[in-house]
């Protein structure tokens, strides 16, 4: 049984990508290569999902700042202040207020 390992699909996909892209230079038009941009930019979109989901699942799995930072190349500080939202998704968040008044 082998393990499936999303992250070498990915990568093998964007290996094919780049190869194709370059050959963009040489031999398309420019109608396509806009269209090539325009699927280019929903892929980035897409891939920013994945990201974030990634990210809920790693705090899920009570990975810290540190090394969520480490993973995506910036430091604690920088993650959090742009995922730290995402806490209350990973369930690290209360949604409820405990102050009686």
């Amino acid at each position: 049984m082998s393990n499936y390992n999303p992250l070498s699909t990915v990568v093998d996909l964007f290996e094919r990508m780049t190869s194709e892209i370059a050959e963009l230079r040489d031999c398309a038009t420019e109608e396509l290569v806009l269209d090539v941009l325009d699927g280019l930019q929903s892929v980035n979109i897409q891939l920013a999902g994945v990201k974030l989901a990634a990210i809920v699942a790693a705090r899920t799995q009570k990975n810290s700042w540190t090394e969520i930072g480490a993973a995506l190349g910036i430091s604690r500080q920088a993650a959090h202040k742009s995922f730290g939202y995402l806490d209350w998704q990973a369930g690290l968040v209360s949604t409820t207020s405990d102050s009686s008044e």
